[in-house]
């Protein structure tokens, strides 16, 4: 039920709304299983995003990242803004591209992967480098553009 609260909130354009809510109640929280608690910090850290707190929504979004299982779509959707945040601090360096890799294959053979590539062309448009890590990104985007 908080988590729909909160997502609604953030329909609204409620952001500072959501992350009260979700601040105060996240606490309280016990025996609730580390899929829904990470679906939790997610909404917490998209409230942040869209409040334009981003290093605030980093902290948030990684926890939730650590909580939720791999191929899950909120995971997917947790690793774009992250590349999202690292790209507008300016901070998309080739390690963190390659987490960002890493995490694509992650969410491969799942449902979200088409807007995940998409995701990721967005940021690596975005970041404009020209490194050999880069590179590798633009042939995935090219290979799978015909499906999106």
């Amino acid at each position: 039920m908080l988590a729909r609260q909160a997502e609604l909130l953030l329909r609204s354009g409620n952001p500072e709304e959501a992350i009260n809510k979700l601040i105060r109640r996240i606490g309280l929280l016990r025996d609730v299983p580390s899929e829904q608690q990470g679906e939790l910090y997610a909404l917490l850290g998209k409230a942040y995003f869209q409040a334009d707190q981003l290093p605030s929504a980093a902290k948030q979004l990684e926890i939730a990242e650590a909580l939720l299982p791999s191929g899950s779509p909120l995971r997917a959707d947790t690793g774009l803004l992250l590349a999202r945040i690292a790209q507008s601090r300016g901070l998309l360096d080739p390690s963190q591209k390659n987490a960002t890799r890493r995490w694509m294959s992650d969410v491969g053979s799942t449902r979200v992967y088409l807007r995940s590539l998409l995701g990721l062309a967005e940021v690596l448009a975005a970041n404009r480098d020209t490194t050999a890590d880069q590179q590798g990104g633009d042939r995935e985007v090219r290979r799978n553009w015909w499906t999106l």
